[in-house]
C-alpha cells in the first residue's frame, strides 16, 4: 500500500512540475556586451570573460574560448533547456560548449562541420543554425550556485548570436508531506522536481520518498 501511496505522491510530482510556467531569457552577444531580454531573472547578474579578458568577442577562432557566468539566480529556478544559435565554418570548424551550475556539468553541445574529421560525439552543423544542448538528466538542474556556459573552438571559426534559457520557477510550499505510518518498505530513490530519477543527487531540492527533500 505505501508504495502505491509513493507513487501517487510521485505522480502528483510530475503534474505539479508541468504545470509551472516555462520561462525563457535570451543572451545576445553584440560588441558593446550582451544584451539581455525576455525573462531576464530580478537579480541576476551576467558576465563574458573572452580568452581570459573581460571582453566579448561573438566570434572565436582556434584556441579562443567564451565563459558566460550567471550569477544571482533563485535557488528555485530549475533549467530546461538551453539553446545556442551559431553561425561556423561549415567544412572544418571544431567546437565545444559546455553548461555547468557551479562546478557540476548539465549539459554539452559539441559540433563540428563537414569535413572536420571529429568524433561522433560532434553533430554535424549548417553554417548557420539554432542547436539544443544535451541536458544530463542524472544531475540536478536546480540553480544552487552560478550557472556558467563555456565556449571552446578547437579548428577554424565559431560564433554565437545568442543564448536561450529555459526554465521553471519550483514553489518550495507546493508539496505536501506523504505521512503513512504502515511499515512497508519505501522508495528511497531521489527524483526532480520535473520526476527525473536522479542516481547521484548533488546540493538542491529533491523529491524522496514522496516528500521534498534538501540535499547539502
Amino acid at each position: 500500500m505505501k508504495k502505491i501511496f509513493t507513487i501517487m505522491a510521485l505522480c502528483l510530482c510530475v503534474m505539479c512540475a508541468n504545470a509551472q510556467e516555462l520561462k525563457c531569457f535570451k543572451i545576445t552577444l553584440e560588441q558593446d556586451g550582451c544584451v539581455n531580454t525576455g525573462d531576464v531573472p530580478t537579480d541576476a547578474n551576467i558576465s563574458i570573460i573572452h580568452n581570459s579578458k573581460s571582453t566579448v568577442m561573438s566570434y572565436l577562432f582556434a584556441g579562443e574560448n567564451n565563459v558566460i557566468t550567471i550569477e544571482g539566480l533563485p535557488k528555485n529556478m530549475e533549467i530546461q533547456k538551453i539553446e545556442a544559435k551559431v553561425a561556423l565554418d561549415d567544412l572544418f570548424t571544431i567546437s565545444e560548449m559546455t553548461a555547468s551550475i557551479g562546478e557540476n556539468k548539465i549539459g554539452e553541445l559539441y559540433f563540428q562541420g563537414l569535413w572536420a574529421g571529429a568524433s561522433d560525439r560532434y553533430i554535424f552543423a549548417q553554417s548557420e543554425g539554432t542547436y539544443e544542448f544535451a541536458l544530463d538528466e542524472n544531475v540536478s538542474h536546480l540553480c544552487t550556485d552560478k550557472l556558467v556556459i563555456t565556449q571552446t573552438c578547437a579548428a577554424e571559426y565559431a560564433g554565437t548570436y545568442c543564448y536561450n534559457i529555459y526554465y521553471t520557477l519550483s514553489n518550495p510550499t507546493g508539496i505536501s508531506n506523504v505521512i503513512d505510518n504502515n511499515n512497508e518498505s519505501t522508495n528511497s530513490s531521489y527524483y526532480s522536481l520535473g520526476g527525473a530519477r536522479v542516481a547521484n543527487p548533488n546540493k538542491g531540492i529533491y523529491i524522496r520518498n514522496g516528500k521534498k527533500v534538501l540535499v547539502k
